[in-house]
């Protein structure tokens, strides 16, 4: 299981690929099918930390979106 810091802020779909280990297309796809939690801020999809790491232990959705 990776560690994930629980400083809060918002990652970038790049970001969150690095940290979860995933390519931003797959991260995409995600996003698309309501699959991950994420936030958007105009066009930018963004990620917070804490909601990747509660994603990668429950695999449940709790996205403001």
């Amino acid at each position: 299981m990776p560690k994930i810091e629980t400083n809060e802020g918002y990652l970038s779909v790049s970001e969150a690929g690095e940290l979860i280990k995933l390519k931003p297309g797959t991260i995409y796809n995600l996003v698309n099918q309501n699959k991950i939690p994420y936030h958007k801020s105009g066009k930018r999809v963004l990620f917070k930390r804490s909601e990747l790491a509660a994603w990668l232990i429950t695999g449940e959705v709790h996205s403001s979106e």
